[in-house]
């Protein structure tokens, strides 16, 4: 999933510099990024530098996201963006793929221009599979790094201590125990937070020397 991270911001990166370079007065693949009426004739006025500069800084900002959820850049996000960051990038992306229903977008209605022919074979894929790959990396960041709810640690804090009793302080039964009583809890339960909750100046711990040594 890393690689895949990396791929993904490496192409939202690369978005980045051509809108910069689009900001700069650059003309390479700038007519035909706009859709336009069968006429030829433009839906709205074109984008200025401004316009450019500012995109160019959101798409950076989406690339930064993945590098960040990935432990590659040492960033700390606002609370809602580490939570929802992906998220949202994902749904854009799916809702920019199924488009309007008329200029853009799978469903479009108006096929024949130059814009709607780079959209079937550029844009839009390349949104869907933003889209689609964000999903699967968001439900992975998920699975893999979620923490244990203090509840959940409550939980597994009496049942363990309770099971310490009966194995008399055995810190190798009391973990045997923690597993089978929280079930896929304990998958999330990562080897660092063991050690946390297990340190003798925790409430966990604590609870586990006052065993051992009664």
């Amino acid at each position: 999933m890393i690689l895949l991270s990396i791929l993904l911001a490496a192409i939202f990166f690369g978005l980045s510099c051509i809108h910069i370079y689009w900001g700069l007065g650059g003309k390479w693949a700038f007519a035909d990024a706009f859709p336009t009426n069968e006429d030829g004739t433009q839906l709205q006025q074109v984008p200025g530098m401004a316009a450019s500069f500012i995109v160019a800084a959101g798409l950076f900002c989406f690339g930064l996201i993945y590098l960040i959820k990935a432990e590659m850049v040492s960033i700390s996000l606002p609370t809602i963006l580490n939570n929802y960051g992906l998220w949202v990038i994902a749904g854009i992306f799916l809702l920019r793929a199924i488009g309007d229903f008329n200029y853009v977008g799978i469903f479009k209605k108006i096929k024949t221009t130059p814009f709607a022919k780079k959209d079937n074979k550029i844009y839009t894929p390349l949104c869907m599979f933003i889209g689609l790959t964000t999903v699967i990396l968001t439900f992975y960041v998920i699975k893999t790094t979620s923490p244990v709810s203090s509840s959940t640690i409550d939980v597994i804090t009496k049942f363990s201590l309770k099971m310490a009793v009966n194995t008399k302080g055995r810190a190798s039964s009391i973990y045997w125990y923690m597993c089978q009583s929280v079930g896929g809890v304990s998958k999330s339960f990562r080897s660092t937070d063991w050690i946390q909750y297990n340190s003798p100046s925790s409430h966990f711990g604590a609870g586990i020397q006052s065993i051992s040594t009664a």
